[in-house]
């Protein structure tokens, strides 16, 4: 089970501090990347002459060019960047050519140079031939009045602790299953999952299952679930509108439990099909009482699948039509264009361990959308995985350790902090 960790956008009521930098420079590297030792907070790309595609990444920007290009690439960018200052430069870089970068600090419409900095050098074991350089920039920053107030406020709802549901299994003897296997098995009766449910496997229309699985939660400190949904007709359907009612019995002991849904999408959804599911959800499933809401809005989460179906523009214009009926909710989007989240109202990331892969990444990342979610004003879910492991049932597929509990516990100690 995934669980994702609802932290409301703007969490602390102090507000912070950022500066605008901007970076000119050139490289005839097949790749490049330059770092802060300070977190992103908005970027724009102002030119880019040549090769490759220059990307804004959590600490600063890269650019990837195809492999063994030694073409040269100039560029100039600006970067707002959080915090009171900078003490570290960092560029890294394939194993041709060079990076050269020289930075100004923006302030009062002016720039103030802080330093010019290049890296031509081959590291001996080392395949980013990382390169540090430190600098006195306080100094710098001290003599302008170059900083910015990043928005707060104060926190908008509770935290909550949400767990991502998949309520697509059948059985042959089941409801949901009604003489076949539904999703337990592929092909050749090959066994779909890592794990394997103590209770046996369970048929998801099964009432009794549901409520055992939304009790255990609530008792395990789980305050919801998002149940995994495949659009109006599908299974999930039904089983979202039996977790419904199963909340409502629960609330009768005192036993408060959401239900929201997981908008899964299809691979070539159209512009329509978004605007006619997301209405769906809010029309037959929003307005019931068990249904997550945040100051009334019904909370509606979307994958990256739906979001990377449509494009930017399209988006626009679905979250446009829904809210011109009269419909308004709180969508969180599975991205990490914190710019891209406003259409929404919120953002997550579904697959940390995915995005990041490793644990300081995925601090540096999660981090990353926290300021992002704070900079453009939406709400913030942050996801926590105990590890993963897709290797039995793709390939070559991935996995990240658990390292005995130790990844899972990081990242509570990061939810709690931010």
């Amino acid at each position: 089970m995934k669980i994702l960790t609802m932290l409301c956008l703007l969490i602390s009521v102090v507000l912070s501090m950022a500066f605008e930098i901007e970076i000119v420079g050139y490289t005839t590297s097949d790749w490049t990347s330059v770092k802060f030792d300070v977190c992103t907070l908005d970027g724009k790309i102002l030119r880019y002459d040549g090769s490759g595609e220059c990307s804004i990444i959590p600490y600063g920007f890269s650019i990837h060019k195809p492999q063994f290009d030694s073409s040269r690439v100039t560029f100039r960018l600006k970067l707002d960047l959080a915090g009171e200052g900078f003490s570290k430069v960092c560029i890294e870089k394939g194993d041709i050519g060079e990076t050269w970068v020289e930075i100004f600090l923006m302030a009062n419409g002016k720039k103030l140079k802080i330093g010019e900095f290049k890296n031509s050098e081959n590291v001996l074991g080392d395949p980013t031939n990382r390169k540090e350089f430190f600098i006195n920039q306080k100094s710098a920053l001290g003599r302008s009045k170059g900083f910015f107030e990043v928005p707060s406020s104060p926190r908008r709802c509770k935290r909550l602790v949400l767990a991502f549901y998949y309520a697509w299994y059948g059985t042959p003897d089941g409801p949901m299953g009604n003489g076949r296997w539904l999703h337990w098995y592929g092909p050749g009766m090959y066994y779909q999952g890592t794990n394997h449910p103590l209770r046996g496997l369970y048929d998801s229309w099964d009432e009794k299952v549901l409520e055992d699985h939304m009790r255990e939660a609530l008792e395990s400190g789980i305050d919801g679930f998002v149940v995994s949904w495949w659009g109006p007709g599908s299974y999930e359907t039904d089983t979202v509108k039996k977790m419904l009612r199963i909340s409502h019995d629960m609330e009768k002991e005192g036993k408060r439990f959401y239900i929201s849904v997981y908008y899964e999408g299809y691979e070539y959804s159209t512009e329509e099909e978004a605007f006619n599911d997301l209405c769906f959800v809010i029309d037959e499933f929003a307005k019931d009482r068990g249904f997550l809401k945040i100051n009334g809005k019904p909370v509606i989460f979307i994958y990256s699948r739906a979001i990377n179906s449509i494009s930017r523009k399209g988006w626009e214009n679905v979250m446009k039509r829904i809210r011109e009926t009269g419909r308004d909710a709180i969508f969180v989007a599975d991205t990490m264009d914190g710019k891209f989240a406003k259409i929404f109202g919120g953002l997550h990331i579904y697959n940390v361990c995915g995005a990041f892969r490793k644990l300081p990444a995925m601090e540096v990342g999660l981090r990353f959308l926290n300021y992002q979610a704070r900079y453009n004003g939406v709400l913030y879910a942050m996801n926590i995985m105990p590890g993963y492991d897709d290797t039995h049932i793709r390939i070559p597929g991935f996995s990240v350790d658990r390292e005995n509990g130790k990844l899972y516990e990081e990242l509570w100690k990061l939810v709690l902090e931010i």
